[in-house]
């Protein structure tokens, strides 16, 4: 049952933080009962057409933990986002996890928890679609690259703060070009910078979606201000543009920093303060929007009249449009290989593995791209 609250002081490690509405909620997905935290900020109305900001928890905390450390709700109501906090399910341990391939994983489907809730909150907030990003600490960090990798139709961009990808995942990985943050000490004994067995090396996963994006290589640097001197730590910027799409990539690298969220009010471990985590994680999700079109045939796209359908797609993809000549149609892997090129509305894909696919509608004017994904 959904119970709104509304927080007028709750303190938390002797801070006093004055929060607008919580609406606290479950969701049932492949027979699980779900519970999730959704911040909506003051100036939230349906009309509004608001972004959503998904947050997850690290490994053993939870979704009001994950609220509180990060704080990213206040900035919410300056901004005019809503953010969404998912719970996980317990692991084999009896640990709160989202399921990336940890060790002591149970074989919970939390892609789809994920993906579903994206949906509900879409339909029951009035939500912008095409501007949902995912975002983490530790565990939701590794899970915002799992959603990067298995359901970039559904995020915009993404920010790891102090996670990494399991090996096994990174492997896998068949990401289409998406904005990517991270965010990482150079210190943290919990996921390691150079990377163990339960974590590829941060500068090999920054490298990954540099190429991934077709970035620029030679990052633009910047030296952050080292305006707290008490805080053990100093940081670094490192921005790859220039990419598809103009997507970028952005690496803070905090030289000396632990595990934690720069600038949270709630000091763990060594704490960079050199610059606000929130501040920054919103400045570069506000740049992008989804270029991916998720449409059935009763659903069509107002800024070009246009249906792409089924997406998901599995042996076809349908494409219908008031226009009479919409151009030829290209189909390309992830990685820039061409598939299908053809001038017909219906591409027979029965032949293609499962996974993330670029479609660029193209004509002497424009070329519109599209992400898909076929199950």
């Amino acid at each position: 049952m959904k119970q709104i609250l509304l927080f007028f002081f709750l303190i938390i490690s002797s801070i006093s933080i004055k929060a607008q509405t919580t609406i606290l909620d479950t969701i049932t997905v492949d027979g699980l009962e779900r519970y999730y935290r959704l911040y909506l900020p003051v100036n939230y109305s349906e009309d509004a057409n608001m972004p959503l900001v998904m947050n997850f928890h690290g490994y053993g905390s939870d979704a009001i933990q994950q609220e509180l450390y990060t704080g990213l709700f206040l900035l919410a109501n300056t901004e005019n986002f809503v953010v969404c906090h998912p719970e996980g399910t317990l692991d084999q341990i009896g640990k709160k996890f989202f399921n990336v391939g940890f060790p002591n994983s149970t074989g919970v489907d939390d892609v789809n928890f994920a993906t579903t809730l994206i949906d509900l909150l879409i339909e029951d907030y009035k939500l912008d679609s095409t501007r949902v990003y995912s975002c983490g600490m530790s565990n939701g960090g590794y899970f915002s690259y799992k959603l990067a990798c298995e359901r970039g139709d559904k995020i915009a961009a993404v920010c790891s703060v102090t996670g990494s990808m399991v090996p096994a995942q990174f492997e896998a990985c068949m990401p289409a070009p998406i904005p990517v943050m991270q965010m990482h000490g150079t210190a943290d004994p919990t996921v390691l910078y150079e990377g163990d067995e339960i974590g590829v090396p941060i500068e090999t996963l920054v490298d990954y979606w540099v190429n991934i994006n077709q970035c620029n290589t030679e990052p633009e640097y910047t030296a952050i201000e080292d305006v707290n001197t008490d805080d053990e730590c100093t940081a670094e910027l490192f921005k790859y543009t220039e990419g598809i799409n103009g997507n970028e990539v952005h690496f803070y690298k905090i030289e000396g920093g632990g595990h934690s969220w720069p600038s949270s009010s709630i000091d763990y471990g060594v704490t960079n303060r050199d610059f606000n985590a929130n501040q920054a994680i919103w400045d570069f999700f506000k740049q992008y929007t989804n270029v991916i079109t998720t449409t059935t045939n009763e659903t069509s796209i107002a800024e070009n009249e246009m249906n792409i359908y089924p997406n998901p797609f599995s042996d076809f993809i349908n494409i219908e449009s008031d226009f009479s000549n919409l151009g030829v149609k290209k189909l390309y892997t992830v990685s820039g290989q061409l598939l299908i090129e053809t001038e017909s509305v219906n591409l027979n894909t029965e032949n293609l593995p499962s996974g993330l696919y670029i479609l660029n509608i193209e004509n002497e004017a424009t070329t519109e791209s599209y992400k898909l994904i076929k199950h």
